[in-house]
């Protein structure tokens, strides 16, 4: 559910909705690279919050995410 809440959020915001949704889950802006995919992953569905639910579920399960050191 919290992805769901993301989401809705997410596709509602303006400015940098990658590195908002980046720090607020990880705590470090994204790299380019992330950027770039997590772009493609949204490309077209911007304003969808099913889209960027289900980019904030796939953040979600990284492993820095999952795992604190």
């Amino acid at each position: 559910h919290q992805a769901e809440a993301w989401g809705m959020r997410l596709a509602a915001a303006v400015g940098d909705r990658i590195g908002h949704l980046y720090r607020g889950a990880l705590g470090r802006p994204p790299i380019p690279d992330e950027v770039e995919v997590c772009r493609g992953f949204v490309a077209g569905r911007d304003r969808d919050p099913a889209a960027w639910a289900a980019l904030a579920h796939a953040v979600f399960n990284v492993k820095e995410f999952v795992f604190v050191p």
